[in-house]
């Protein structure tokens, strides 16, 4: 019999119990990446729209650019770029 105990008390020395700690999240872990979202949605809703230039043209080889301005909600066309510089300058004037 006692070579069974001897058994068992090197079983029980060879193993340690090491208690499970369960790690916290910290609060600013959380809180930096909603400061920084809520920051770009903030961004993203208050700036001004940006108007969209498109330069197109046709078979015979003609250019021209098609002007939207979402703020003014005005459509133009040019067959110059000078001409749509100096009417996207004109937006900001006005």
């Amino acid at each position: 019999m006692r070579r069974s105990r001897v058994l068992y008390e090197k079983v029980l020395v060879s193993h340690q119990i090491i208690p499970y700690t369960q790690q916290r999240i910290q609060p600013q872990a959380i809180q930096r990446p909603l400061h920084q979202l809520w920051e770009h949605l903030i961004t993203y809703l208050t700036r001004p729209p940006e108007p969209k230039v498109r330069k197109r043209s046709n078979r015979r080889g003609e250019i021209w650019w098609d002007v939207y301005d979402p703020y003014t909600n005005l459509k133009a066309s040019f067959t110059s770029e000078s001409e749509v510089r100096m009417w996207l300058d004109q937006r900001y004037y006005q």
